[in-house]
Protein backbone atom coordinates (compact mmCIF):
# COMPACT_ATOMS: atom_id res chain seq x y z
CA UNK A 1 0.00 0.00 0.00
CA UNK A 2 1.42 3.71 -1.19
CA UNK A 3 1.35 6.30 1.89
CA UNK A 4 0.86 9.48 0.95
CA UNK A 5 1.36 12.51 3.08
CA UNK A 6 -0.28 16.39 2.66
CA UNK A 7 1.51 19.39 4.03
CA UNK A 8 1.72 23.23 3.96
CA UNK A 9 2.90 24.01 0.82
CA UNK A 10 3.66 28.03 1.96
CA UNK A 11 5.88 29.46 4.46
CA UNK A 12 2.08 30.57 6.09
CA UNK A 13 -1.06 28.93 5.42
CA UNK A 14 -3.83 31.15 6.78
CA UNK A 15 -6.01 28.61 8.66
CA UNK A 16 -10.19 30.25 8.32
CA UNK A 17 -13.20 29.96 10.56
CA UNK A 18 -15.24 29.88 7.91
CA UNK A 19 -14.69 28.06 4.37
CA UNK A 20 -14.06 31.74 2.67
CA UNK A 21 -11.20 33.88 1.57
CA UNK A 22 -13.27 37.04 3.70
CA UNK A 23 -13.12 34.65 6.99
CA UNK A 24 -11.37 35.54 10.02
CA UNK A 25 -8.05 34.05 10.47
CA UNK A 26 -8.02 31.36 14.07
CA UNK A 27 -4.16 30.14 13.14
CA UNK A 28 -1.86 29.99 10.84
CA UNK A 29 0.21 26.81 10.12
CA UNK A 30 3.94 26.77 8.13
CA UNK A 31 5.56 24.93 6.02
CA UNK A 32 5.59 21.43 5.86
CA UNK A 33 3.19 21.22 8.56
CA UNK A 34 1.35 18.04 8.43
CA UNK A 35 -2.84 17.32 7.11
CA UNK A 36 -3.97 14.81 8.13
CA UNK A 37 -7.55 14.71 8.14
CA UNK A 38 -9.05 15.97 4.72
CA UNK A 39 -12.59 15.22 5.40
CA UNK A 40 -14.99 17.57 4.92
CA UNK A 41 -13.66 19.66 2.16
CA UNK A 42 -16.05 22.30 0.70
CA UNK A 43 -15.65 24.84 -1.91
CA UNK A 44 -12.03 24.35 -1.95
CA UNK A 45 -11.15 24.42 1.59
CA UNK A 46 -10.69 21.19 3.97
CA UNK A 47 -11.58 21.36 7.67
CA UNK A 48 -9.13 20.54 9.74
CA UNK A 49 -8.87 20.42 13.71
CA UNK A 50 -7.95 24.18 13.77
CA UNK A 51 -10.32 25.74 11.02
CA UNK A 52 -10.49 25.60 7.35
CA UNK A 53 -7.26 25.53 5.04
CA UNK A 54 -7.39 25.77 1.37
CA UNK A 55 -6.51 23.06 -0.58
CA UNK A 56 -4.08 25.44 -2.73
CA UNK A 57 -2.08 26.03 -0.28
CA UNK A 58 -0.93 22.15 0.39
CA UNK A 59 0.92 19.10 -1.48
CA UNK A 60 1.03 15.64 -1.20
CA UNK A 61 3.99 13.19 -1.51
CA UNK A 62 4.55 9.54 -1.75
CA UNK A 63 6.18 8.89 1.97
CA UNK A 64 9.53 6.51 1.45
CA UNK A 65 11.71 4.55 3.32
CA UNK A 66 14.19 7.48 4.95
CA UNK A 67 17.10 7.48 2.73
CA UNK A 68 20.09 9.54 2.00
CA UNK A 69 21.30 10.98 -1.83
CA UNK A 70 23.86 13.53 -2.50
CA UNK A 71 23.98 16.91 -4.26
CA UNK A 72 25.94 15.96 -7.65
CA UNK A 73 25.43 19.25 -9.71
CA UNK A 74 27.00 22.71 -8.31
CA UNK A 75 23.92 23.64 -6.61
CA UNK A 76 20.69 21.74 -5.84
CA UNK A 77 17.89 24.03 -5.20
CA UNK A 78 15.01 23.47 -2.50
CA UNK A 79 11.39 23.89 -3.76
CA UNK A 80 7.80 24.40 -1.90
CA UNK A 81 6.68 22.37 -4.67
CA UNK A 82 7.70 19.58 -6.53
CA UNK A 83 7.52 21.72 -9.66
CA UNK A 84 11.16 24.09 -10.38
CA UNK A 85 8.92 26.81 -11.12
CA UNK A 86 7.46 27.15 -7.63
CA UNK A 87 9.11 29.23 -4.86
CA UNK A 88 12.95 28.09 -4.65
CA UNK A 89 13.37 27.88 -0.53
CA UNK A 90 16.70 27.77 -0.69
CA UNK A 91 19.54 25.65 -2.19
CA UNK A 92 22.88 23.22 -1.20
CA UNK A 93 26.17 23.06 -2.65
CA UNK A 94 27.71 19.72 -4.11
CA UNK A 95 28.31 17.29 -2.32
CA UNK A 96 25.48 17.81 0.45
CA UNK A 97 23.99 14.98 1.70
CA UNK A 98 20.26 15.24 1.72
CA UNK A 99 17.82 13.01 3.94
CA UNK A 100 14.89 11.98 1.98
CA UNK A 101 11.54 10.90 3.27
CA UNK A 102 9.47 10.93 0.43
CA UNK A 103 8.79 11.95 -3.31
CA UNK A 104 6.71 13.65 -6.53
CA UNK A 105 6.56 14.08 -9.77
CA UNK A 106 10.15 13.75 -10.06
CA UNK A 107 11.21 15.51 -6.92
CA UNK A 108 12.82 13.71 -3.70
CA UNK A 109 10.94 15.50 -0.53
CA UNK A 110 13.81 15.85 2.19
CA UNK A 111 16.20 18.07 4.60
CA UNK A 112 19.55 19.22 5.00
CA UNK A 113 21.91 21.86 6.43
CA UNK A 114 22.69 24.69 4.18
CA UNK A 115 26.54 26.32 4.48
CA UNK A 116 24.99 28.92 6.91
CA UNK A 117 24.29 25.76 9.48
CA UNK A 118 20.43 26.80 8.89
CA UNK A 119 17.95 23.48 8.08
CA UNK A 120 17.10 23.54 4.76
CA UNK A 121 13.33 21.15 4.17
CA UNK A 122 11.90 20.51 0.28
CA UNK A 123 11.91 19.12 -2.84
CA UNK A 124 14.91 19.07 -4.65
CA UNK A 125 14.90 17.14 -8.40
CA UNK A 126 15.88 13.61 -8.78
CA UNK A 127 18.25 14.68 -11.65
CA UNK A 128 20.89 16.92 -9.34
CA UNK A 129 21.59 13.81 -7.03
CA UNK A 130 23.20 10.88 -7.02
Amino acid sequence: MVQKKVIVAVDQAPVRYSPNEASQVAATLWYGYGVSDLSGATDGYVNIDQGYLAKTLLVEYVVSKPSTVTIATDKGYFFSIPDSTSKARGSANKGTIVHVVGEANGFYYGSTVDGNGDVLVGFVSKSVVK
